[in-house]
């Protein structure tokens, strides 16, 4: 099975936050997804395909 999406960091917190305003459970479901893509060294990519990850970052919006 093919999965086909994207994830791209700082776009995917923020529609977690406005997610988790109306429907808490699935904007923790997002921002799980976003924690699970990240590097082996350590950072969450700017974007995240399941064949591909970036190799850069953006601001820690996550962490606020």
């Amino acid at each position: 099975m093919h999965y086909r999406y994207v994830l791209f960091d700082w776009d995917t917190h923020f529609a977690a936050y406005m997610l988790s305003l109306d429907a808490r459970q699935l904007g923790y479901s997002v921002l799980i997804q976003v924690i699970k893509a990240k590097a082996a060294r350590g950072f969450v990519p700017n974007g995240y395909a399941p064949t591909r990850k970036s190799t850069h970052s953006q601001p820690p919006v996550g962490s606020k």
